[in-house]
């Protein structure tokens, strides 16, 4: 019998498969591309970056006004020398 451990118990694969008989046969679909789901998901990496982090890396050589005049430059008042 084979065990998955949990945060809050020990689960068997049997307990999953029993469960998996009282899924209605309209749910099986979406359960089944959530388990696929489950299986594609990569483990976190140790150290990541954060958001701050990246934002920080990006670097952009605009004009000195174009904070200031941000929605001159998306709308086309303004053009990007």
């Amino acid at each position: 019998m084979m065990k998955v451990k949990s945060m809050s118990a020990v689960v068997t694969i049997e307990e999953i498969k029993k469960e998996l008989d009282k899924v209605p046969v309209e749910k099986l679909e979406s359960l089944f591309r959530y388990i696929c789901s489950l299986s594609e998901m990569r483990p976190e990496k140790q150290s990541r970056e954060s958001f701050i982090e990246k934002m920080n890396k990006i670097r952009f050589n605009g004009p000195p006004d174009f904070a200031t005049n941000i929605d001159e430059y998306l709308y086309g008042d303004k053009e990007l020398p």
